[in-house]
């Protein structure tokens, strides 16, 4: 794990040469000379594994100035994966963020090994939920009123799931909370979130670390699998509803990052996880309530 008193002696030293630090199933190689960013990142990942220098690297990512005229107009600061710049430039206060966005791109774009679904995951009683969303949905909020309230969070962004759907692989991160989010979850658990980030280009950003966020990558095999689109409306009344197989499917592969690529393993990947999991829609605006339903779902 990472040594948080050596951190605080010299944060901006350790990443200037080079941090490998294993966060899911991936290592990744984070170069930062930025002092506000690396007392962030060393904050939020200290207790994450440092990998052995041998070890094989998923993704090199550097978080710097660019070179050019930009950095004398204004504080900008550039994602680099492997050299290459996929993203333009962001305000400088939003370097912590830009990691985060950047990595999911490396993942999705590299990791099809996996069948991948842009959802939260948390589990229970040996119960995977997986609640594949779009951004805005409420499934960031869910599942870490889920987390605090006991259950296992896998993931906040990806469902890392094997292709023939035996296993689920987790991703454990800071669940990243936006907007009215923030609010919600601060005041249902009287909790103060220090690391807002305002006025990025989704909004106020806010990022949480907590012991029941899973970092261990450990594939859990999938015994008992629900699969719940969730939808945040303030006037909407709690419901969990059933969806046939076939009223699920495509909401489903809509939020796969990979299905397409995949070709014929997507369509089987989707089919079998279809096959081997319930499904249901599911509305809410009251956090106590949702609590309550799916802690009663995975009771028995």
């Amino acid at each position: 794990m990472l040594d948080i008193v050596d951190l605080k002696k010299d944060k901006i030293t350790i990443l200037t040469r080079g941090l490998n630090i294993k966060i899911g199933p991936f290592t990744i190689n984070i170069k930062s000379s930025e002092a506000k960013f690396a007392e962030t990142f060393c904050l939020i990942y200290q207790n994450f594994t440092v990998a052995n220098k041998n070890e094989y690297i998923d993704f090199y990512v550097d978080i710097s100035r660019p070179n050019n005229i930009r950095r004398f107009i204004r504080s900008y600061i550039n994602f680099n994966n492997d050299g290459k710049k996929p993203f333009k430039p962001l305000a400088i206060n939003e370097a912590f963020p830009f990691f985060e966005w950047g990595l999911n791109w490396c993942v999705a774009t590299h990791a099809h090994h996996y069948f991948m679904l842009h959802a939260a995951v948390v589990e229970k009683n040996d119960y995977i939920l997986i609640f594949p969303a779009a951004p805005g949905s409420g499934k960031s909020t869910l599942s870490t009123c889920l987390m605090l309230n006991g259950w296992k969070l896998l993931s906040d962004e990806f469902a890392l799931l094997s292709k023939d759907i035996n296993a689920i692989t987790p991703f454990g991160r800071p669940v990243s909370l936006k907007n009215e989010s923030i609010q919600i979850i601060e005041r249902t658990f009287n909790l103060k979130m220090n690391s807002v980030v305002k006025g990025t280009s989704k909004g106020d950003v806010a990022h949480l670390m907590h012991q029941n966020i899973i970092k261990d990558p450990k594939p859990f095999i999938l015994k008992r699998i629900k699969v719940i689109f969730p939808k945040y409306n303030k006037e909407a009344k709690t419901s969990l509803i059933p969806l046939s197989s076939a009223e699920a499917f495509i909401p489903m592969v809509e939020q796969s990052f990979n299905y397409n690529q995949l070709g014929i393993e997507g369509f089987n990947s989707a089919k079998t996880l279809i096959d081997k999991s319930q499904q249901y829609s599911f509305e809410y605006s009251n956090i106590d309530e949702a609590i309550q339903l799916f802690n009663e779902l995975v009771a028995n």
